[in-house]
């Protein structure tokens, strides 16, 4: 186990995969070659108040957000050309520096254009959308059936997909090797290296 602290990038080596358990019980399952920033956590254990913003520059993240207690409590994943905010929810965000895109598997998000271009859009639950930098999110669409094997969830119904946080996520059957670096984040530019 391994303390990550806030406003540190962490780059997931190549063939490696990370699993982040909050305090509040919400997880997050990050594919390799991912390079993401925790850039705010905070939590007030007397008021139930968690806020939590993660910037994801590329790559692919599944996070199971518990449900959010307070209504000034947030949940927001950035990316180079989105912001999805979520109170509750199972979803995947894929990115790179031109395109994003965001899938639910459970619940609601709404997900707009960082740039503010368009309007905000809601997703349900197997819906998604791809927003790039020049254009409001597409309009809803069913999720691949190749993106839901990928991260191991039934190709034929989402709704199933209720277990606890520990069964929740699971790694392929190889073995995976977890290669992590961490790095201040300094004036808030980031270069990333990332191999594909």
């Amino acid at each position: 186990d391994q303390i990550i602290n806030e406003n540190y990038m962490i780059r997931v080596g190549k063939n490696s995969g990370l699993k982040i358990q909050m305090e509040d019980g919400s997880v997050f399952d990050i594919k390799d070659e991912s390079v993401f920033a925790l850039k705010d956590m905070k939590k007030d254990s007397f008021s139930g108040i968690f806020k939590t913003k993660i910037r994801m520059y590329s790559g692919k993240i599944r996070a199971i957000v518990t449900k959010l207690k307070s209504t000034e409590s947030y949940f927001i994943v950035e990316t180079p050309t989105s912001i999805a905010g979520v109170r509750g929810t199972d979803f995947i965000v894929e990115a790179d520096i031109s395109e994003s895109r965001v899938y639910v598997n459970e619940g609601i998000m709404e997900v707009k254009n960082i740039f503010n271009i368009g309007e905000p859009l809601l997703l349900s639950e197997n819906q998604f959308s791809t927003i790039i930098k020049t254009s409001a999110p597409t309009p809803p669409s069913p999720i691949p059936a190749e993106i839901k094997k990928e991260w191991g969830l039934p190709v034929s119904d989402l709704i199933s997909q209720k277990t606890k946080n520990d069964d929740l996520i699971k790694p392929d059957t190889k073995e995976i090797k977890t290669e992590i670096t961490t790095e201040p984040i300094k004036d808030n530019k980031i270069e990333t290296n990332v191999k594909k």
